[in-house]
Order: C-alpha cells, then sequence, then structure tokens
C-alpha cells in the first residue's frame, strides 16, 4: 500500500473517531441537562403548597417510576388492593417508554402543576 493511501486511512479514523467522541459528549450532556431538570422538578413537586388531583398525581407517579426504574417490573396488585391497583396500571401504561422521555415528560409536566398548585 503507497504511503497516501495509509495517510488516508489514518486521517479518515481520526476524523471519524472525533465525531463520535464529540458525539457521545453531545449525548451525555443532553442526558445530564435531562437529569437536571428531572431532580428539579421532584424538589419543586415537593414544595407545591396544594395537592394536585389524583389523577394528576397517578400521571407524574407513572412518569417518575418510568423515568427511574423503567418498565414495571413488578407483579400486579391483587384486586382488593384498590390504591395499588391504579398506581400499578398508570405505570403499565408508560411500558416501552424510554428512561430519557419519561423524565422528560415529568419535568415539563411538573413545571405545569406549578403554575397551578405554587
Amino acid at each position: 500500500m503507497n504511503i497516501f493511501l495509509k495517510c488516508v486511512l489514518i486521517n479518515s479514523r481520526i476524523i471519524h473517531n472525533l465525531f463520535i467522541f464529540l458525539f457521545k459528549k453531545e449525548k451525555m450532556s443532553q442526558n445530564q441537562t435531562i437529569q437536571q431538570k428531572f431532580i428539579e422538578a421532584q424538589n419543586n413537586i415537593k414544595n407545591f403548597t396544594r395537592r394536585p388531583t389524583d389523577d394528576e398525581l397517578l400521571y407524574t407517579y407513572s412518569l417518575y417510576k418510568q423515568g427511574t426504574v423503567g418498565d414495571i417490573n413488578i407483579p400486579e396488585p391483587g384486586f382488593f388492593a384498590f390504591k395499588d391497583k391504579q398506581k400499578w396500571n398508570a405505570w403499565n401504561e408508560r411500558k416501552g417508554m424510554k428512561k430519557e422521555v419519561a423524565m422528560e415528560k415529568y419535568s415539563d409536566y411538573v413545571t405545569q402543576l406549578a403554575t397551578k398548585y405554587n
């Protein structure tokens, strides 16, 4: 292989690795931002002056669990465990949603609720 081709191959590998590095770094910073917003929303919801409705709380619970744990990983509660059954159903509705998406939705929803309950 001649020297020109070797230089081209080496340069293309360097460019490729640089691109991968920059892309991963950008994705990592986006995830950090999502996590920061998620943590801020968790703190914000604790400081509400009034209590949200049960449906609003179930929705935030389901997004929180999907964002922290991922897909539901516990067995369905029994028939007479009404509250646990509602929480299980709400979380189960988020099945398949990526954690990052759930974190973003949670943050946005809590921000929306803050205008109502702060």
